[in-house]
């Protein structure tokens, strides 16, 4: 009889266990699906945001080339404006023939190197016409300037 008692113990130590395993798979199963379940969603938002990035990435590539237009533009008007007060501000027409790049200092140089070296009497404006470094008309467009400024 013992050996009954022993085998109906076993037999149910064995329902009782097995039911235990199968209740602890089941559950295991359930959350292994969601898992997965919120591994795919997670995975879904991971391609939403990785694709919302990349059009942030271009979106400031562009806004960086704006800026530097934007800057570009501002540092030639800059330019501009301080080439227009330096032409406005000559005190005589030489002075504005160098700032609005009609001659150079080369061109000066040589022109003060004839008077100099000819003894002539004229004036630096008038030299720099007899040598054919500029124009009369360019001269008188020089002299028009500085008198209107003044």
């Amino acid at each position: 009889m013992s050996m009954f008692w022993t085998t109906m113990g076993l037999l149910l130590f064995g329902i009782v266990g097995g039911f235990f395993c199968y209740r602890e798979k089941s559950e295991f199963l359930e959350r292994r699906r969601v898992v997965e379940k919120e591994c795919r969603k997670l995975g879904g938002e991971l391609d939403t945001l990785s694709l919302e990035y990349e059009d942030l990435v271009r979106q400031q590539r562009v806004l960086e080339r704006k800026a530097d237009m934007l800057a570009r533009r501002e540092r030639k008007i800059q330019k501009e404006i301080q080439t227009l007060d330096e032409k406005r501000n000559a005190r005589n027409p030489v002075q504005w023939l160098l700032n609005s790049g009609h001659i150079t200092e080369k061109h000066l140089a040589k022109a003060k190197s004839y008077i100099e070296g000819t003894s002539c009497p004229l004036p630096l404006e008038d030299v720099l016409v007899m040598l054919d470094m500029i124009s009369p008309g360019v001269m008188r467009l020089a002299k028009q300037a500085v008198s209107s400024s003044g």
